[in-house]
């Protein structure tokens, strides 16, 4: 279901079982995929009733995250995305957003941060004039700071490697933003994801990964609740996604 008000973008879905883990609580690709397509469908209806945002050949791509973690819904459970535009920073066009249940009960909250790209150039341009024709409502943040450049790793231990398959590539056949969500918290061993609970995650999507690329999967502890992670591709070494997860353990 969706509501009319553009300003700030309503829809409400139910937690399927195959989006759940062995502790019976969504996973954090499958919260991804609702922000995802909640900020999709809010751009869509902008273009729609308030005229074409971006020129053709221009797209919104996804350049950081930040989600800090009150509770993972359960099977079943009934949760609603709130989504709306903040306006700009710098080269950044921010958007937010909560997930909460009935009566008003968050499971979490969100801060992003896109760019506007030239597809064809495959260039970063300012997103100053699409801007213009938003909605932004810019005293409304569901976390007061807009997410931060992550540190790269200084002594990160590979934890697994894999290659790009048709099942993870989007529209555009660039992996999913989702899978290197999978990827990151598949890093992690099942003693730990059984007992512990992610507090924050802040993730980096740095560069493309297409199908067939070999990537390697990498850990570093910071602290004994912190962990940077990064995902390299093994043909010339490039860093495609950074993240720095926080654990109550």
């Amino acid at each position: 279901m969706e509501t009319k008000d553009l300003l700030v973008w309503k829809e409400t879905n139910t937690i399927k079982v195959f989006e759940t883990d062995a502790k019976k609580k969504a996973t954090f690709s499958a919260i991804y995929n609702y922000f995802q397509e909640a900020a999709y469908n809010h751009a869509e209806q902008v273009d729609l009733r308030l005229g074409k945002v971006l020129p053709d050949n221009n797209i919104w791509m996804l350049s950081r995250m930040e989600i800090e973690v009150d509770e993972l819904p359960g099977i079943g459970a009934a949760i609603t995305v709130d989504t709306w535009s903040r306006g700009v920073d710098r080269l950044f066009f921010i958007r937010d957003f909560v997930i909460h249940g009935p009566g008003g009960r968050t499971f979490m909250r969100g801060v992003t941060s896109w760019v506007v790209v030239d597809a064809v150039a495959r260039r970063v341009l300012r997103p100053a004039e699409a801007a213009k024709r938003w909605t932004v409502h810019a005293d409304k943040k569901a976390i007061d700071r807009v997410p931060e450049k992550l540190p790269e790793l200084a002594a990160g231990e590979v934890s697994y490697a894999l290659q790009v398959k048709y099942s993870g590539l989007d529209r555009n056949h660039h992996v999913n933003n989702g899978k290197y969500i999978e990827w990151v918290m598949d890093s992690y061993p099942i003693g730990m994801l059984d007992r512990a609970a992610v507090k924050k995650m802040e993730i980096s999507f740095i560069s493309e990964a297409l199908y067939g690329d070999r990537l390697k999967v990498l850990a570093q502890k910071i602290s004994d609740t912190t962990y940077l992670n990064s995902i390299v591709r093994e043909g010339d070494g490039r860093e495609v996604c950074r993240a720095r997860i926080a654990w109550i353990v």
